[in-house]
């Protein structure tokens, strides 16, 4: 097994020596996918993976959006330009071929496509994955409904006219279901409608500032935020679907998303507004306290779950039939190979400490606790406060002060991360391992998704290289410089550190 995962950068090699066994590379022959939302990290990986492995693959058809500024030729061009498609240029290069651009819009009508574009996917396409999703930090109400509901129910009223269409897969989220603790791979009752939708989009694009804090609770009810709540409802849309429908459904919910653990590049990823970024903070010693309770959070390597995601695919065509209701895959951690923040925490900044970052601003070290107030307390002291005395000094240099600035565009949402630090749930994943249980000993290798295998002690360092050169965009040719400097950084933090003591030593002494 450690043999064949050597071979991973060389995939034309493994491709050679794994093709014989691999069911789920064959089942993919001859067929045509596909694909929103080629960009996120999950579609990179996905486009990624198929062009690359099921090199037998028909056709790929991928929607781009459209910006008003590019041919679609341009937005394709510039995609596979990324380092994540480094390895299939390489060894694929004609795998253009393949590829198959699709300009359009999930926020309007037929997803603005045009005539013969969408004759091409009806009369054509065997499976489509759709994976676009508006992000619950930043996105209006508006957007997220628009995208997440009214998005996914245009792509399905296409599918619907899909003549050899055999699967619809919905990337939706373990998140969907936070209301509940126990979260199983099956579907749960949605008390909303796309009438409720359409009203909330109105009522959101009348208000100025959009729809109040109090009338969104009111709505959503036991949701924390519109994201969760928009996936929920997606996810019963679909069902409904696939009861009338001539193909199966398949609702694939991944947990959150981290750099991918082996490919297309150990430790890929992008510069998100999710987890990542949190972690990117972390590491860059930005972020020093956290409040989270000592309980299991559920990430996942992004490369594992698209291939949990292709896996499923092919798992559900033997064991879902047409005309019933959807399958449900959950992909997480939490119940077979749980790890608390503080477990990630510590291994990612031991990794960094090892070869910090040129871009680092401070020495990476955080305080996690369970107490609120104390969180609280040290928040100020360690972030809030010093941001006010660098722009103090700012001030007094008649420079522009952005350190407070900065430190409230950072926390902007941060109501909602501790909300999801704090909960606690239990993403049960038995459909997903008895899927790779059935895989063949080639697949569990070339689709490697069995959680129960992984180890967060060797993640930990394709995790951190990944953040470095890919997200962060620190080479790791300026490692002795930035050793140099975080040794700095190191005696810099000490000294700090040694003055706020005696300086709580000396109050406490003159209240004794």
């Amino acid at each position: 097994m450690d043999e064949v995962y050597k071979l991973l950068k060389d995939d034309t090699e493994i491709v050679e020596k794994l093709d014989q066994g691999s069911v789920i590379r064959n089942f993919y022959t001859d067929q045509i996918i596909f694909i929103t939302d080629p960009t996120s990290l999950l579609g990179e990986i996905i486009v990624e993976k198929l062009l690359r492995c099921c090199s037998q693959l028909k056709k790929l058809y991928i929607l781009f959006k459209d910006t008003g500024g590019m041919t679609v030729q341009d937005e394709m061009k510039k995609y596979f330009e990324s380092s994540a498609f480094d390895t299939l240029r390489n060894k694929i290069p004609d795998f253009y071929d393949k590829i198959v651009p699709i300009k359009g819009n999930l926020l309007a009508e037929d997803i603005a496509l045009s005539g013969n574009d969408k004759n091409d996917i009806i009369d054509n396409v065997n499976f489509i994955i759709h994976n676009a999703s508006a992000n619950q930090f930043g996105d209006t109400v508006k957007s997220i409904l628009q995208l997440n509901v009214l998005g996914t129910k245009r792509i399905l009223d296409i599918a619907k006219d899909c003549e050899n269409l055999k699967t619809f897969v919905y990337v939706s989220s373990v998140y969907a279901h936070c209301n509940e603790i126990d979260i199983k791979e099956k579907l749960y009752p949605c008390s909303a409608d796309l009438k409720i939708i359409h009203d909330m989009i109105a009522a959101d694009t009348e208000n100025k500032n959009g729809l109040s804090k109090a009338a969104l609770e009111m709505i959503l009810g036991d949701y924390p935020d519109a994201y969760t709540f928009s996936k929920a409802i997606a996810e019963f849309i679909i069902d409904e679907c696939s009861k009338k429908s001539n193909f199966r459904s398949v609702i694939f919910r991944p947990s959150l998303e981290l750099p991918s653990y082996k490919e297309p590049i150990a430790g890929w990823c992008h510069k998100d507004k999710g987890p990542i970024s949190g972690f990117i903070g972390i590491t860059l010693g930005a972020i020093h306290t956290i409040w989270a309770q000592d309980k299991a959070i559920d990430f996942i390597p992004s490369d594992m779950c698209g291939n949990a995601l292709l896996a499923s695919i092919w798992d559900a065509s033997f064991t879902g039939e047409k005309h019933e209701e959807a399958i449900v895959y959950n992909y997480g951690s939490s119940m077979v190979k749980p790890v608390t923040l503080r477990k990630i925490t510590n291994l990612l900044e031991n990794a960094a400490s090892d070869r910090p970052s040129m871009k680092m601003i401070c020495a990476n070290y955080t305080v996690i606790t369970k107490c609120y107030w104390l969180w609280f307390l040290l928040n100020v002291m360690i972030h809030v406060v010093p941001a006010a005395i660098v722009d103090g000094f700012s001030l007094l240099r008649s420079k522009e002060p952005t350190a407070l600035t900065s430190y409230c565009e950072a926390t902007r949402n941060l109501e909602s991360v501790q909300y999801f630090l704090n909960g606690e749930w239990r993403v049960h994943v038995e459909k997903m391992q008895q899927l790779c249980d059935r895989m063949s000993e080639t697949d569990s290798t070339l689709f490697y998704c069995d959680i129960r295998k992984f180890r967060w002690e060797d993640y930990a360092d394709p995790f951190w290289n990944g953040l470095r050169v890919y997200a962060i965009d620190d080479p790791m040719d300026s490692l002795i410089e930035a050793k140099q400097q975080f040794y700095k950084l190191r005696i810099r933090h000490y000294i700090s550190l040694s003055a706020v003591l005696i300086f709580i030593s000396y109050i406490i002494i003159q209240f004794i």
